[in-house]
């Protein structure tokens, strides 16, 4: 099945949502990164909404969402460079262009508010679970990105078998057995976390040897 195809059945069992385009970005960028990382996310904020394909990337220099942007630089490059102990500085990283992920949004339905709570994003999880488990399949990450606790909460229920392998602070690294990759456990892109605190953690969770 191709990812169109999948968003033509989830649409007909889902004529009440109005759709965000998720999905990978490039995806000869995609395949051709160092390990193929997707980022897990509840939904889209406000209008944004066609969000994948998106051959030219996200900008983090540019628009209101550079710091969202500029958190998942940090954390695709950790997840791109595992083990790496690198003197590679946060502000040769932080201003990539984004192009080179899968995009996915738990909450497919997109009404155009600023939020919406955990239990409505659990309960979308819980409804939408097998077409995101198909979505996953096709995408077919090395890396999930689950950004956020409920977002994490959901992928345990729902989209796996994670064995805990290990964490350092509010990052937390799972191995999915069932579907054979790893699972990251994060703060969402916009939360109030220094960028230098992020990229330290995840460069010492990443250099336990867990991987």
């Amino acid at each position: 099945m191709t990812h169109d195809q999948l968003k033509a059945n989830w649409q007909k069992a889902r004529p009440q949502y109005c759709f965000c385009n998720d999905g990978i970005l490039n995806l000869q960028k995609y395949n051709s990164a160092p390990c193929k990382v997707a980022f897990l996310l509840k939904e889209s904020n406000d209008d944004f909404v066609d969000i994948a394909p998106c051959p030219q990337g996200y900008d983090p220099k540019k628009g209101s969402s550079t710091l969202f942007w500029r958190a998942i630089n940090i954390i695709k490059y950790r997840c791109f460079n595992i083990g790496n102990n690198d003197a590679t500085s946060i502000e040769q990283i932080k201003n990539n262009i984004v192009d080179d992920i899968a995009y996915i949004n738990v909450k497919k339905n997109c009404e155009n508010k600023p939020k919406s709570s955990d239990n409505e994003i659990y309960a979308y999880g819980e409804q939408d679970k097998d077409f995101l488990i198909q979505q996953l399949e096709i995408i077919n990450p090395k890396f999930v990105v689950c950004c956020g606790a409920i977002v994490a909460q959901i992928y345990k229920d729902f989209l796996g078998n994670l064995e805990f392998l290990d964490q350092c602070n509010s990052q937390v690294l799972y191995f999915d057995k069932k579907n054979n990759r790893f699972i990251l456990q994060t703060q969402h892109p916009s939360a109030c976390v220094s960028l230098e605190e992020r990229n330290n953690d995840l460069q010492k969770l990443f250099s336990s040897g867990k991987i």
